[in-house]
């Protein structure tokens, strides 16, 4: 059996910077720490619809959507000043001409240099995937509830809530059991072991609710 041969690793240190930054599909943007784009790579270009020689020069804050700038000024001036070694941002970048998209990046600083070095990825499709299931969610016509493995509500929906004659808020973080008729509590904590061990991938069961005056749902 042939076994693979080892990239030398005199290789790897020869690969500059910029050939990397390249080779990645993600967006990727250098700026020194006053935020003035010093480099990006072809994706880059490719979202926001300009070439490299036009961006060099220009403030990053440009290419980030207006109403983002102000959560993510903040702690960019914090990783700046030294309080982090590295930063995560969702943002959207783009432009006008090309539209935004939602990004979720990394950016760490090479103090040395003087340098920001930031990579985003772009997730606009997993946020668009995320509000169809919330609209889904929230308007189904049946009750519904998100629920942790340790068996306390994280969500529920509007219908569930209106069951249950209680606020959505009020339910979020209260156990399972406290809104559970007692005759179904041991049926739903064995599920719930069975389900949290991978024993099972799904429990269906018909149950009965309480609401806070004590009558059934």
């Amino acid at each position: 059996m042939d076994v693979p041969r080892l990239i030398d690793p005199a290789r790897l240190r020869g690969l500059d910077a910029v050939g990397v930054l390249e080779m990645t599909p993600d967006i990727a943007i250098v700026s020194d720490l006053e935020g003035i784009i010093v480099y990006g790579n072809r994706a880059l270009e490719e979202r926001v619809g300009q070439t490299l020689d036009e961006l060099i020069g220009r403030p990053a804050a440009d290419l980030i959507h207006p109403e983002d700038l102000a959560p993510a000024r903040p702690a960019w001036q914090d990783l700046v000043a030294g309080k982090y070694d590295q930063l995560e941002l969702a943002l959207r970048f783009g432009s006008t001409a090309t539209g935004w998209r939602w990004c979720l990046g990394s950016v760490g600083i090479d103090r040395e240099l003087g340098l920001s070095i930031g990579t985003y990825q772009e997730t606009t499709a997993l946020r668009e995937a995320e509000e169809r299931f919330r609209r889904a969610f929230e308007d189904a016509g049946i009750g519904m509830a998100i629920t942790s493995l340790k068996g306390r509500v994280v969500r529920v929906n509007r219908s569930l809530a209106e069951m249950l004659r209680r606020a959505p808020e009020d339910l979020a973080g209260m156990r399972v059991s406290d809104i559970t008729h007692p005759d179904h509590r041991a049926e739903d904590d064995m599920a719930m072991r069975r389900l949290a061990a991978g024993g099972i991938d799904v429990h269906r069961a018909e149950k009965r609710y309480l609401r806070p005056d004590g009558s059934e749902a």
